[in-house]
Parts: C-alpha cells; structure tokens; sequence
C-alpha cells in the first residue's frame, strides 16, 4: 500500500519538475507550497519506504528538497 502511494507522489513530483524545467525556460516562476504536515507525511513516508538502487538518487534529492520546506 505504502509503495504504491510512494510510486503515485514520485510520480507526481516528476511531472512537477518537468513543469518548473518548462516553465523555468519561459521566464515564468511557480511555488509549490506545502503544510508543515504534509512534509512530514512524505519525509515519513520515505523514511518508511524499501527503494531500488535505480531509485536511490531521486528520493535522497526529494527528501534534501522537503527538509528544505522544514527549516526556519
């Protein structure tokens, strides 16, 4: 169950970065805001989580990002 939630918010986070990187390039900005408790959803998620060597990269870099959302 957790994997598949954790496949759908990877998911998701592709198509978001793929939207800034696109939209990025047409000198437009866009902010991704989420609660203190979503943040912590995912984190926990993650931390919960068995990944793939190939899937490694891109859950340390999302979780770096998120911890990001945490800091005063």
């Amino acid at each position: 169950m957790i994997k598949k939630v954790l496949k759908k918010i990877m998911a998701e986070f592709k198509k978001i970065r793929s939207n800034i990187k696109s939209t990025a390039s047409k000198d437009k900005q866009i902010e991704l805001s989420l609660t203190k408790i979503e943040v912590e959803f995912l984190l926990n998620v993650i931390a919960n989580s068995d990944f793939k060597g190939k899937d490694v990269q891109i859950v340390y870099e999302t979780a770096v990002k998120l911890q990001q959302f945490l800091k005063p």
